[in-house]
């Protein structure tokens, strides 16, 4: 299961480098992560996701809590962590996230 996330997420990152902004504009839906969550619902993938709430290149209500919406009304399991007055950048409030590793490691033990 993990292995097939993975290529999945491989493939979505390819399809957005290698393809023209029109044509994904034009067909969104289909690109887009948040609009295909069937497969990893369908597979009881735990999720886990941290986004800080000043993010204005990928605002909050648009992507993790539309995402978080969307999974739970699918029955997936998720866990939206919101980082106080982080925005859209590498930070160690994302890459120290002790509730992150926590949260990897008990489902990797599962």
């Amino acid at each position: 299961m993990t292995k097939r996330i993975s290529l999945w997420l491989s493939y979505l990152a390819l399809v957005a480098l290698m393809l023209p902004s029109p044509i994904v504009r034009s067909d969104l839906g289909r690109y887009n992560p948040v609009d295909n969550l069937g497969g990893l619902i369908g597979n009881q993938v735990p999720m886990y996701t941290v986004q800080g709430d000043s993010d204005t290149v990928v605002p909050l209500e648009l992507n993790s809590g539309l995402l978080k919406q969307r999974y739970e009304a699918g029955g997936g399991s998720i866990i939206v962590k919101v980082i106080q007055g982080e925005g859209h950048k590498v930070s160690t409030s994302f890459f120290e996230c002790q509730e992150l590793v926590d949260f990897a490691i008990t489902k990797a033990r599962k």
